[in-house]
């Protein structure tokens, strides 16, 4: 969905199940890296996306990363999340449901 200004956000409807690390960094969090890290084919056009809403749950098999401390795309899981490891910088992550992190949550900003 495109809000009419800049920004372009994601809606994953149902849950997720990533293989690889989520990275809410600007210039790392695309359409087809969404696309790609679901094993779903890619789109002919890709666009920067401003964040990511699931409307389920999300699980990641790795760690959701933003090394970014002044901003990134934006997380709201209205489920559960399950990941390895959480690192928080700048960007806004909120998680409606319950939280499992195998490793660490480092945040900062």
């Amino acid at each position: 969905m495109n809000d009419g200004y800049f920004n372009t956000w994601l809606l994953h409807e149902g849950d997720a199940f990533l293989n690889n690390h989520l990275c809410l960094d600007w210039e790392k969090l695309t359409f087809n890296k969404w696309k790609q890290w679901n094993n779903l084919p890619p789109s002919s056009q890709d666009i920067e996306l401003h964040g990511v809403i699931v409307t389920g749950n999300l699980t990641v098999n790795a760690s959701i990363l933003n090394t970014n401390g002044d901003g990134g795309p934006c997380l709201i899981v209205l489920g559960d999340c399950q990941a390895h490891n959480l690192v928080g910088g700048g960007s806004d992550i909120h998680i409606h449901g319950d939280t499992l992190i195998a490793g660490a949550v480092y945040g900062f900003y």
